[in-house]
């Protein structure tokens, strides 16, 4: 694949065939001298005749820009004049002239070796201005079709403008087209690269003052874009070419190198090429046509057509790449030596790199400056009087509409600034999501906090998903922004009043003297003075009362202005949250559940009617039977079984109190349910039969599966060993003993069932039991091994492991005590385990009920041992990758795995988790608190959490990720 950014030596610029002094003899018709004969000629071709061998030269740099064979000679759109030729008034007594006695025009000596120009001179002064006052007005003489005569064309000339001298000085210029060729080639001293030097004063004097002014500005055109396309060649030779060459290298590796380079220089060689060709044509028009330049708008019309597609793509990127440049700079010394080297090549003219990838933004506008002075100088009855004003409204138009996206640019330039300058508190882990293209900064400014009655000030900053408090803080010469409270997601950002009264602060008076002192009695004398406030509330949804801010501004305005930019920030992100939900919420039962309370009357028919209160809903799961779809609903009166798109067809199925939870094994075809500590199966097929029957089911179709002494605190139903199981924990006083049961298919030969088991023909012990001396919260069952979450970390253990050999690995595993770690340590210790998820091919991430925190395969803690913290205290989860959602009471917290990212929130009140199911298998069953509540009781609502996806994504894509979790030990 050939390189986008070719590799070139420097080329200065722009060499020209060189003319012979016999091409200019008297009998040659090419001789200009011609002209003054009052003869009609064509105007002279300097491109196409035999050259002879011109005097040796110094040596000059080669260049590709002269090429009339690739360039017309004209463009398109040059409007075609007559045939007919220039006439010069035919003198009263010929002055003939020798080539070699004319008079030299007054220039400074040329160098003895090629100098490259890069600087623009229209960017520095306006054009002309040095002629405003020296030549008196005259009219403009028109160039038509058909050429008029001297005394036609230049009516108010002055009496001492002879147009003999005036021809003759012409003649005599176009004999010294070596001077348009040292400009062109960029041999020319940088002095002497304007109009008025390359033309001999005689002829300027013939010629009315806005004539000059309009050479003199189209010359300037020429010059311009003749430096603007060296300073695009000099961004490839200096920068691109060295940092893709550099050894060792500047950035690595080479794959994140070559996207550097594209993120900052973006198109700017495709943009080279368009002005290149068109200087080419330009340079043509230039040498045929010098002094008198008849008009260059028709080629400047022909390149507008063009590159406008590559000014789009390339102003609307440009903020990202200054941006991108200066986060480099910051971040990586080797880059920052290399920029400090490349800016001391001379050719660079002590110009950085930000100003020359700034040139093609400010280019065309700086183009409609010089192409409106122009057209001002221009005669009514000439051409550039109707191109002129096309060329500025294609310029203009594009220029306006590349607007948005350069406000968007630099929109998402500052938000990204702002967050490289975020100090969060030591270890804390809050990803902003950077590289998301929707993030934006809507509004920053400095407010004042209330705190135990004083009023601190700090600095407010509004993003599109999240509200951030700071203290600035200068740190060597660079502004930081230390995070004075834990940013506030606007998924739970609450708006207090804003209608609160003014309050007057205190604040000092400048004590400081003239002498730069301060203090002193002057300063003692002097009393605090009360500044007036506007205070507004702000609050965290779920902890309303402890992350609760009373902030305040200076004005009215300021207040309202805030105000109005949190009402949009939270409407445009729910919308956004509505239309992009990860996972949607459906609802399964609508208000069958509901719960006796204190609002029903105690003398209401309700409380003695059978089965309308069913209790609060603790468990769930489904299965199918007979080819219908069932749900199997536990509470705390019974399980409840109905068809899932029918909530009334539920009917109490099983009439056993204090269900916890429950659990569907398939392969057996049995319901386990966890009540009051015991564990007992219902076979499903029953269950089903109940819900046509609207029956329950006989008490002898219950097996009770434990037959030892102590609670079951918990079970679960998953794999191990690619082989299905069971596991509960029973807890006695002083440990919790763990039991693994392997499951089997019905009607399948099963072992002899061992003495513990006996009359279970479905279960067999898969390994020994363990002991846990602690509580268990919760259990997750890996390949091979099974993690319980203890007190204060999670017991990770082999079951199929003989006890003599079998050891146990605490996760997280503090091995290393470093001041990181041990913080870590004591803040695991002061919180409740809770499980462990995949985050990544390489890291597990354990949760806690207000924090997670990455581990390796071996347990050690991971990321120098940061951890990310929760907006609520959680409960339960469930991991379906690369999302994990934390369970609360009113909140159902969704996060990115990987990063700890905050995704989306989930609200409602009194949630539960209903379903134990496996990682990234099984529906998310959930149940909530209902619209009613009245005397009729309180409705739960059973809804079930739909994960989506993208359009147009394959659904095996995210399912085959989580067959990595087959291979995860510890």
């Amino acid at each position: 694949m050939p390189p986008k950014y070719p590799q070139s030596s420097y080329r200065s610029p722009f060499p020209q065939p060189q003319l012979g002094y016999d091409d200019y003899s008297t009998n040659s018709p090419n001789n200009p001298r011609r002209w003054s004969e009052g003869v009609d000629l064509p105007r002279p071709d300097f491109n196409h005749h035999g050259y002879s061998e011109p005097p040796p030269l110094p040596p000059r740099p080669q260049s590709h820009f002269y090429d009339e064979d690739y360039y017309p000679t004209e463009p398109s759109s040059y409007p075609k004049h007559s045939p007919e030729l220039w006439k010069f008034p035919e003198p009263s007594i010929p002055q003939p002239f020798a080539f070699e006695t004319r008079p030299q025009l007054q220039v400074s000596s040329y160098h003895e070796s090629p100098r490259p120009r890069y600087d623009s001179l229209y960017e520095d002064r306006t054009p002309v201005d040095n002629y405003h006052s020296e030549y008196s007005s005259s009219a403009y003489h028109s160039q038509t079709e058909s050429r008029q005569s001297s005394s036609e064309r230049l009516p108010n000339t002055p009496p001492n403008r002879n147009s003999d001298v005036f021809n003759d000085e012409l003649s005599r210029l176009a004999l010294d087209v070596d001077c348009i060729q040292k400009f062109q080639e960029g041999e020319l001293p940088e002095q002497d690269e304007e109009w008025h030097k390359l033309v001999p004063a005689a002829a300027k004097d013939a010629l009315p003052k806005k004539e000059v002014q309009r050479q003199s500005t189209i010359f300037e055109v020429i010059k311009s874009e003749k430096d603007y396309v060296l300073d695009l060649q000099l961004i490839n030779e200096v920068y691109i070419q060295k940092l893709l060459a550099s050894s060792p290298a500047v950035i690595t590796p080479r794959a994140e190198l070559e996207k550097f380079v594209e993120e900052v220089f973006n198109n700017v060689m495709e943009i080279e090429k368009i002005h290149e060709q068109m200087v080419r044509t330009l340079f043509v028009r230039q040498r045929q046509q010098h002094p008198i330049i008849d008009t260059i708008s028709d080629i400047i019309l022909d390149a507008s057509f063009s590159f406008q597609s590559q000014y789009e793509k390339y102003i609307k990127h440009y903020p990202f790449a200054e941006g991108r440049h200066r986060r480099e700079l910051k971040s990586n010394p080797l880059y920052r030596d290399f920029i400090d080297k490349c800016n001391q090549d001379t050719r660079t003219r002590k110009r950085d790199l930000i100003t020359l990838i700034s040139r093609p933004v400010t280019r065309l506008p700086r183009l409609s400056l010089i192409l409106e002075h122009v057209q001002k100088l221009s005669p009514p009855e000439h051409v550039d009087v109707e191109t002129i004003p096309i060329i500025l409204g294609i310029l203009q138009q594009f220029v306006k509409s590349t607007q948005p996206g350069i406000a968007a640019a630099e929109g998402k330039v500052k938000f990204w600034n702002y967050v490289d300058s975020l100090q969060f508190e030591r270890g804390e882990i809050i990803d902003l999501d950077p590289g998301n293209e929707t993030r934006n900064l809507l509004h920053t400014g400095a407010v004042s906090r209330l705190r135990s009655r004083n009023w601190e000030d700090i600095d407010a900053t509004l993003l599109d998903h999240y509200f951030i408090m700071t203290r600035p803080l200068m740190k060597s010469g660079m502004k930081q922004n230390v995070v004075a409270s834990r940013p506030i997601p606007l998924d739970f950002l609450q708006l207090g009043t804003f209608n609160l009264p003014i309050e007057y602060r205190k604040e000092s008076p400048n004590t400081e003297l003239e002498g730069g002192s301060s203090g002193g009695i002057l300063s003692a004398l002097k009393r605090d003075v009360k500044v007036p406030v506007y205070p507004f509330v702000v609050f965290h949804a779920s902890l309303h009362t402890l992350r609760r801010y009373t902030l305040a501004v200076k004005s009215e305005e300021a207040r309202k202005k805030w105000q109005d930019q949190l009402i949009d920030a939270l409407a445009t992100r729910k919308a956004q949250q509505e239309s992009n939900k990860f996972f949607a919420v459906q609802q399964l039962s609508g208000e069958f559940f509901r719960v006796k309370t204190v609002l029903v009357p105690a003398d209401s028919s309700l409380r003695r009617k059978q089965d309308y209160f069913t209790g609060k809903v603790s468990c769930a799961g489904r299965f199918n039977s007979g080819g219908r779809h069932f749900l199997a609903v536990g509470c705390s009166l019974g399980i409840f079984i109905g068809y899932q798109s029918q909530s009334s067809s539920f009917v109490k199925a099983v009439a056993l109190p204090g269900v916890t939870s429950l659990a569907i094994i398939e392969p057996a075809r049995q319901l386990v349910a966890l009540s009051n500590g015991n564990l007992f199966a219902y076979p499903l097929d029953e269950l089903a039969v109940s819900v046509r029957s609207k029956a329950p089911i006989p008490s002898s179709s219950m097996t009770r599966l434990d037959s030892r002494s102590g609670t079951v605190t918990f079970m679960i139903v998953g794999q191990l060993a690619d082989k299905p199981v069971l596991c509960y924990g029973v807890k006695t006083f002083r440990e919790t003993t763990v039991y693994v049961m392997e499951i089997y298919a019905k009607k399948a030969s099963v072992p002899a069932p061992s003495s513990k088991s006996a009359g279970i023909a479905w279960l067999k012990p898969y390994g020994t039991p363990f002991y846990v001396p602690r509580d268990c919260t919760g259990v997750t069952l890996l390949k091979n091994m099974v993690a319980l979450a203890t007190d204060h970390s999670i017991a990770v253990i082999n079951p199929a492991i003989p006890s003599a050999e079998r050891k146990s690995v605490s996760v997280p595993d503090f091995i290393n005590l470093d001041p990181q770690s041990i913080a870590l340590k004591s803040r695991c210790q002061a919180n409740i385990p809770i499980g462990i998820v995949r985050a990544s091919q390489d890291e597990l991430m354990v949760l806690f009920d207000t924090f997670g925190c990455y581990v390796t395969k071996h347990g050690v803690p991971a990321r120098n041992s940061q951890f990310v913290r929760w907006e609520t205290k959680i409960s339960s989860f469930v991991s379906r990758h690369p999302h994990v959602l934390l369970f609360s009471e009113n909140w159902i917290e969704v996060r990115h795995a990987p990063s700890g990212r905050f995704v989306e929130v989930i609200e409602g009140k009194d949630i539960k988790h209903l379903q134990i199911a496996q990682p990234n298998a099984g529906a998310l069953l959930v149940a909530m608190k209902g619209e009613t509540d009245n005397e009729t009781g309180m409705a739960e609502k059973l809804t079930e959490l739909v994960e989506t996806r993208p359009l147009g994504e394959s659904s095996t894509a995210a399912d085959s990720q989580w067959t990595e979790w087959n291979e995860w030990d510890m």
